[in-house]
């Protein structure tokens, strides 16, 4: 279960203090120097989470399983790592690694032993989160991982909430999804990115749920009302992105979650969803046995 307010991890540097929730190792606080929240707190009646990790599988997937072969196996959407309690493995003023092995309860939906290693650090007015996966199998395990950050909305730096708008670090003119009522996804459409790189927010811009880019050119975007002190979130190497708040009622968050990997695309009208072998699952990466892969991603205040 998640962990109290002083059960977290609290990690500090000049300019930024994190708190980290050993339950799902997710980050359940961020401040800049001066004290302000920049990440969003909770509050269940909007969403509960903050800033969930997503492993082994970023999204929904078709029928709510994959297959191995010719087994079956249900998994969550968005994987289980989000609710497991993970070990402290390292811990300085500044720095944590948080630490998931194979057990019981993951072995029923995923059969495969792995380590997954989460370091949160703080330097520099910045954040910075590494996820690192290790195959401890004998055979190769297929693996994706999110991030799924939710920042205020508005932030706390001036400006309205109608003048908040993501900036993208190169040119978007591709395709976007948007999921279905089962978390699949539907499209092609046509990108709200406009050919300055920016994207408006809006309650309407989420009246279909995520924003997902399957394939982005950025490695960065950078979340604030021009002008204004922003946050830059960098993602190199992390191939797609999810953009998301909830629906309908003035939620006072956006999330910007850079992906490896993402859900699976809904079938045809009239077709039942048909469950996809792991192995063939979007994004997902193959590891072989032994082998390791690093997903990062870093948040940092960007001054006007």
């Amino acid at each position: 279960m998640r962990a109290a307010n002083d059960d977290r991890i609290h990690i500090s540097a000049a300019g930024v203090a994190a708190e980290i929730d050993p339950f799902g190792a997710e980050l359940g606080v961020l401040r800049d120097g001066e004290g302000r929240d920049l990440l969003y707190d909770g509050d269940p009646r909007w969403w509960t989470g903050r800033a969930p990790l997503l492993f082994p599988v970023v999204g929904a997937l078709a029928g709510g399983a994959y297959r191995l072969g010719r087994e079956l196996w249900r998994l969550p959407q968005h994987g289980f790592a989000r609710h497991s309690q993970f070990n402290v493995e390292a811990r300085e003023p500044a720095l944590v690694t948080l630490r998931l092995r194979e057990n019981e309860e993951t072995r029923g939906v995923y059969p495969f032993p792995f380590q997954l290693d989460v370091t949160y650090a703080v330097a520099d007015a910045a954040l910075s989160v590494r996820a690192r996966v290790t195959n401890r199998g004998r055979r190769p395990m297929p693996v994706a991982l999110g991030f799924h950050p939710a920042f205020r909305w508005p932030l706390p730096y001036g400006g309205a909430r109608e003048e908040h708008e993501l900036e993208f670090g190169a040119p978007e003119p591709g395709k976007v999804f948007r999921p279905d009522g089962d978390g699949l996804l539907i499209g092609p459409r046509r990108t709200p990115v406009g050919a300055d790189g920016r994207l408006p927010l809006n309650d309407d811009l989420f009246v279909d749920g995520a924003v997902v880019f399957k394939e982005l050119a950025s490695q960065r975007v950078t979340y604030g009302v021009r002008g204004q002190r922003r946050i830059a979130v960098d993602f190199a190497g992390m191939p797609s992105l999810g953009v998301w708040s909830k629906p309908g009622a003035q939620a006072p968050f956006v999330c910007v979650e850079p992906w490896q990997g993402y859900a699976d695309d809904a079938p045809l009208p009239g077709d039942p969803p048909k469950s996809r072998d792991l192995f063939d699952r979007p994004g997902m990466i193959e590891l072989a046995p032994g082998q390791s892969h690093a997903f990062g991603m870093r948040v940092s205040l960007v001054d006007a």
